[in-house]
């Protein structure tokens, strides 16, 4: 009789190596618990919620709050140096004030960041700071370190939001915004001895940039790391970074294991371990892979994973890839383009395959039953005995791309010819 561990917290449990085929985990917490090598073919893991252990937490957390507290101190002692330059004696005295070129740095540089990507806002960054280090090296200087502590900054919101959630993510803005404000009154003590007897001081802006730039830092770091946990293409580079801290924390572990028919519906599987598993019509439907290691499965192509786990890929192209043994059950690929991929094994079971182009795809053992099939291209698919219809839903199709040759030729199939066409029963 499977067992039944449903509801239960497992957390840190060890079922390494062993055979629980069948098993129910539904709702269960499993964060930090080892499957390594297990036989969990059949198993439920629906609403189940895995992750990283405690201890792993609380070190990606320790190191996400001094990031924070780091990128807060860089930019407290900046906005403070900066107030500096923007007082009126020193607004006078300088031919090319420091601030000036700091502010046109850090402009040029988030603009190209945001719209191009990290690898030309350095390399606009290099030839800028060239530039203005000829009219000012002590502006330059301040924009590099700003930048420095901004990306930080970034950093440290990116691994407090996806290892804790959003309400962690706002604590470490905060820390760093308290840190940094903390440090621009300190350091306003000593400035304000030196500011010209002027009864328009604020308004020339010796306290207002210097508070703006208190504020805007902690923010832009905010918005660059959201951006980037929304998979913003321009900023993968940050999930890359978060992936490397998570890569040493210790979670979940499915590696190696045996996750045949399996089901993570809706399972919060963040930085779980699935390297090498067995994964064949493994149903992945609204679960979170957030910083998962996919190594050596299907679910390490976007697209791929993309689509198991939503479901939707009407009008998409999915050219060229491997999809072998994946779980399409009910999927929306009405007019999706499968051209030269690998669907063998695969369960498209119910699927909507209205108009999809399926030319040379493979399909060996593809399970079509209940498919709608009706308009599709089948052009050189590649099909065999173990391929199954029973139920699909086929009004006619084609056997050539642009809907050439149509079968058949004049009104609609019937059960017969398209057992016929095809080898196979219906």
């Amino acid at each position: 009789m499977p067992q039944d561990f449903s509801c239960q917290n497992l957390r840190n449990r060890s079922f390494k190596g062993q055979n629980l085929a069948g098993a129910n985990f539904s709702y269960a917490d499993i964060r930090g618990a080892d499957f390594t090598g297990a036989n969990l073919t059949g198993v439920n893991f629906s609403h189940a919620k895995a992750g990283l252990k405690r201890y792993s937490v609380i070190c990606l957390l320790s190191i996400s709050l001094t990031l924070a507290a780091l990128s807060g101190l860089v930019s407290g002692f900046i906005s403070s140096l900066i107030g500096y330059f923007f007082q009126p004696i020193n607004l006078l005295k300088n031919s090319f004030p420091p601030n000036l070129a700091f502010i046109i740095l850090l402009a040029i540089f988030f603009t190209v960041l945001i719209r191009q990507g990290i690898k030309a806002a350095f390399t606009t960054l290099a030839f800028t700071f060239t530039i203005a280090s000829i009219l000012t090296l002590t502006g330059a200087f301040l924009a590099v370190l700003a930048i420095f502590g901004i990306l930080v900054g970034v950093v440290a919101v990116a691994i407090s939001i996806s290892v804790a959630g959003k309400r962690t993510g706002m604590i470490t803005i905060a820390e760093s915004l308290i840190i940094c404000e903390i440090l621009v009154i300190i350091g306003f003590k000593p400035l304000t001895q030196l500011m010209i007897e002027s009864t328009n001081v604020f308004l020339l802006g010796t306290e207002l940039p210097t508070m703006a730039l208190a504020l805007i830092c902690p923010i832009l770091s905010a918005y660059i790391a959201w951006q980037a946990l929304l998979e913003n293409e321009q900023f993968a580079w940050v999930q890359k970074i978060v992936m490397i801290f998570l890569t040493f924390a210790s979670g979940t572990s499915f590696r190696g294991a045996d996750l045949t028919d399996a089901n993570f519906t809706e399972a919060m599987l963040l930085g779980c371990n699935l390297k090498k598993a067995t994964i064949t019509r493994t149903r992945w439907f609204q679960a979170k892979l957030d910083y998962a290691k996919l190594e050596g499965t299907i679910l390490i192509q976007a697209e791929v994973r993309d689509l198991l786990v939503t479901g939707q890929g009407k009008d998409e192209f999915f050219t060229r890839l491997n999809f072998r043994g994946a779980n399409l059950t009910e999927a929306n690929l009405m007019n999706a383009r499968f051209t030269e991929s690998d669907l063998s094994q695969a369960t498209l079971n119910g699927a909507c395959l209205e108009k999809a182009n399926l030319t040379r795809v493979q399909a060996q053992g593809t399970d079509f039953r209940k498919a709608i099939l009706t308009g599709a291209c089948l052009e050189s698919w590649m099909i065999d005995n173990t391929t199954r219809f029973d139920g699909v839903i086929c009004d006619y199709i084609y056997l050539g791309n642009r809907q050439r040759e149509r079968h058949p030729n004049i009104g609609i199939f019937t059960a017969e010819e398209f057992a016929k066409l095809f080898g196979t029963g219906v």
